[in-house]
């Protein structure tokens, strides 16, 4: 975090690389800072920052002389504004805050805060591509309301066409196997910010659809895949059973479910690909998954 208390001070030795403050306690080195032109009591007048890589947090508060600021395209996540009553230019846009975390005042003469980065939700693969499995939330409660308002929550697919969460309280979402093989993203808006909004990252439901040998298609969740100890299974029916083959079709383990979900312990397994089969007593329904 970037802090300034009182007489100028920094914490964050990354930040203040970017910076370029080369004598912390020579203020006449710090890159981008004009100063006030008292000499007893010399305060921050402007900041102009953009584009330096700053990250985290930047605590402004109590800048009581601070009449501009310019951090835009960063990678802060929050910045705090408190008592900064002369503050009449703010740029803060490109950079990865939230509603919840960007700086509010209505003395503005020039402010922008958008655009802003997605926001990134669900789990990260190694390729940059997110993914949210069927059941599980989102959680975007920090956001519901800010300052008095209400954000308003627009889910859609990759296509645009607006979508209705299978559950969505307060703010935390999710979807159900319904959802599989879709494509889904988040839209924030919010009146207190009528100048722009937030979007998250596009979000895969992953699993697959299967054909039972009677023909009914179902919707069936197989994850974490690969799998390193449990394998977590959901489906649309009551699962009687399930029993794993490696692929020259040897059973390698079986057991009983009666549910629509199970975890199953494949830590005993080698790695390799094998075959999970399901099912009810009368339709069977398999899947492919891999054990690290």
């Amino acid at each position: 975090m970037i802090g300034f208390f009182g007489r100028p001070s920094m914490n964050g030795t990354n930040n203040g690389d970017c910076i370029g403050i080369s004598k912390m306690n020579d203020p006449s080195s710090w890159r981008g800072v004009e100063w006030t032109s008292g000499v007893s009591d010399r305060r921050v007048k402007s900041i102009s920052w953009a584009s330096l890589g700053i990250a985290d947090t930047l605590n402004i508060s109590n800048f009581v002389k601070l009449t501009s600021i310019d951090v835009a395209d960063n990678k802060l996540d929050k910045i705090i504004s408190a008592n900064t009553p002369l503050l009449k230019r703010g740029l803060f846009g490109s950079n990865q805050l939230k509603f919840s975390t960007m700086p509010t005042s209505t003395s503005f003469d020039e402010y922008s805060c958008f655009p802003q980065a997605k926001l990134e939700i669900g789990k990260k693969a190694e390729n940059g591509s997110y993914t949210l499995m069927a059941g599980e939330y989102v959680d975007l409660s920090s956001e519901v309301t800010v300052e008095g308002q209400a954000t308003n929550f627009t889910w859609k697919d990759e296509a645009g066409n607006t979508i209705t969460p299978t559950k969505g309280e307060n703010g935390r979402f999710a979807f159900n196997s319904d959802f599989i093989g879709r494509k889904l993203y988040c839209g924030l808006s919010n009146s207190k910010f009528p100048n722009g909004s937030i979007q998250t990252v596009i979000i895969a439901i992953p699993g697959s659809k299967f054909e039972s040998k009677f023909g009914k298609e179902v919707n069936i969740a197989v994850y974490p895949n690969p799998a390193s100890s449990i394998l977590k299974v959901e489906i649309d029916e009551v699962i009687r059973e399930y029993r794993i083959y490696s692929v020259s079709g040897v059973l390698m383990k079986s057991g009983t479910i009666n549910d629509f979900k199970a975890e199953i312990k494949v830590e005993t397994l080698t790695s390799g690909t094998y075959l999970l089969e399901l099912t009810d007593g009368a339709k069977v329904y398999r899947s492919k998954f891999i054990k690290q």
